[in-house]
């Protein structure tokens, strides 16, 4: 009797776990993904489409996920301000705006592009001035820096020749400042050709450019990608007018399109991160007269192998990168935007802790140079600003948040703590958890401890890493919960707080 009764048991549950699993499959999941669904918070936008770049662009960066505070619009101009850069223009001790603009880049035949700066009158308005200067190519970088020696800062910025409406011939050219925001007529200092527009390895198009002094001799030298997947440094004879070829540091396969240069491992020499299609690259300033030997460097991320939960959208595009140092403690810092999603690579001595920041929004595309970076609030705290192709300017200012939650992950179901399904792109912030489940909270910098709420109701104290909480709450109906992650930087000050909703089933 004692053996059968134990059969039985193991029967049953054998039939149980299957019945409960079709039940939830057959009545409360078709809930979870209709539209009218009650389970789903309209605030996160109404499209029902499911075409993913649409969603993004509708998706405002909302404080579940709190690295940075929602957009704020501060300024407008024309049409597609994807290209960047940030600096006291004029002199008057304000940050300024360096903004190109440009007609649709598929009709190069339409309208005319150019530069203006959005002067800051520091008190939170920015006035436009556009550059008295046009130019019928699509601007493909823009950059700002003191490259003459003179106290100011110039203008450089790139596009590409064509022949019979195919890129090709890529430059490099400069704008000279007078002190006071007035700029001379473009000046080319880079040529580069006569290139073979169906060559990639040969058109060295789509420049980009990333400005420092490398080799600590006082002028502003400057690197250079392109579509040919290479990365060059030029350095500069400290007049500005002369960059010569000084080493073809490594090529990256196709589209070496963003580099961002800053001492990532505080030598006191300028290092760079290159974004290709093939992934995010680290290459070290090596103090030698050429700066940086031939080679990839550390691969950061691997665009072909990805982490669990961290999303592309879509397309093989490279994406755009800022240094930031986001929470102060004098290691760089970087944002990794690809089209509609933003994220943050923490360093803490070179090992790069990613956090997804936010959705984009309005009509942005980071295509690459849509990010910059700089204290535009004067909190003391480095904040993120953002182009779009829609002609608007915002500002996205530092939340000081100093913790993420690892797992689970948004857009996703867990089925006794094992991921099974991801969700769709309305389900930013929000996932699915049947049964029991491990949540486990990531520092951003050192902790003094990590709180877990469930609904404001303190549940756990973890007070050592690794900083997680075991949820083991029963209800067979499916219910919301607001779950955070609070976090209490070393000296026990607030340090931000994560927070998922989670529908709990079982």
């Amino acid at each position: 009797m004692e053996i059968g009764e134990k059969m039985t048991k193991t029967i049953t549950g054998i039939l149980i776990v299957p019945a409960v699993l079709l039940l939830i499959s057959a009545t409360i999941l078709p809930l979870i993904f209709s539209s009218s669904s009650t389970f789903f918070s309209a605030s996160y936008g109404e499209d029902t489409n499911r075409e993913v770049c649409k969603t993004h662009r509708e998706i405002l960066s909302d404080l579940s996920k709190p690295f940075f505070k929602k957009p704020k619009l501060i300024a407008e101009t024309g049409i597609e301000n994807w290209r960047l850069a940030i600096g006291d223009i004029d002199g008057d001790g304000d940050l300024d705006i360096v903004t190109s603009w440009n007609g649709p880049p598929e009709y190069p035949e339409i309208g005319i592009r150019g530069i203006s700066i959005l002067l800051n009158h520091g008190n939170g308005t920015f006035v436009e001035k556009v550059l008295n200067f046009t130019i019928d190519h699509h601007i493909d970088d823009i950059d700002s820096a003191d490259y003459d020696g003179d106290g100011d800062l110039d203008i450089i910025f790139t596009y590409d020749e064509s022949m019979n409406y195919i890129a090709t011939n890529g430059t490099v050219n400069i704008m000279w400042n007078d002190g006071k925001g007035n700029f001379s007529k473009p000046e080319q200092i880079l040529w580069f050709g006569p290139g073979d527009p169906y060559n990639p390895d040969n058109n060295r198009i789509n420049i980009e450019v990333g400005s420092a002094d490398f080799d600590k001799d006082g002028d502003i030298d400057i690197l250079v990608g392109s579509n040919t997947g290479w990365v060059r440094l030029y350095k500069n004879d400290g007049t500005g007018h002369n960059f010569t070829l000084t080493k073809a540091i490594y090529d990256y396969g196709n589209l070496s399109w963003e580099i961002a240069p800053a001492d990532f491992n505080n030598d006191g020499w300028i290092d760079f991160v290159v974004c290709s299609d093939s992934g995010l690259y680290l290459k070290f300033n090596n103090h030698s007269p050429e700066c940086f030997d031939y080679g990839p460097g550390i691969c950061l991320l691997n665009l072909s192998n990805l982490p669990f939960g961290f999303e592309l959208s879509p397309t093989p595009l490279p994406g755009t990168i800022a240094p930031i140092d986001y929470n102060r403690d004098g290691q760089e810092d970087f944002i990794f935007a690809f089209l509609h999603i933003i994220y943050l690579f923490m360093n803490n001595n070179l090992n790069f802790t990613s956090v997804c920041v936010s959705y984009s929004f309005d009509p942005a595309n980071f295509r690459g140079g849509g990010i910059t970076v700089a204290d535009l609030d004067s909190d003391g705290w480095e904040d993120m600003i953002i182009g779009s192709g829609g002609g608007k300017i915002y500002l996205l200012s530092n939340n000081k948040t100093f913790v993420s939650i690892a797992s689970p992950i948004d857009k996703t179901i867990y089925f006794k703590g094992r991921f099974v399904y991801s969700l769709s792109p309305e389900w930013w912030g929000k996932c699915v958890i049947i049964g029991n489940i491990t949540f486990k909270a990531v520092p951003l910098e050192p902790l003094d401890r990590v709180e877990f709420y469930v609904d404001g109701q303190l549940v756990e104290n973890d007070t050592t890493p690794p900083y997680e909480w075991t949820w083991n709450i029963r209800n067979f109906l499916p219910k919301w919960y607001n779950v955070d992650a609070v976090a209490y930087i070393q000296n026990g000050e607030y340090g931000g707080r994560y927070r998922l909703e989670v529908l709990k089933i079982l």
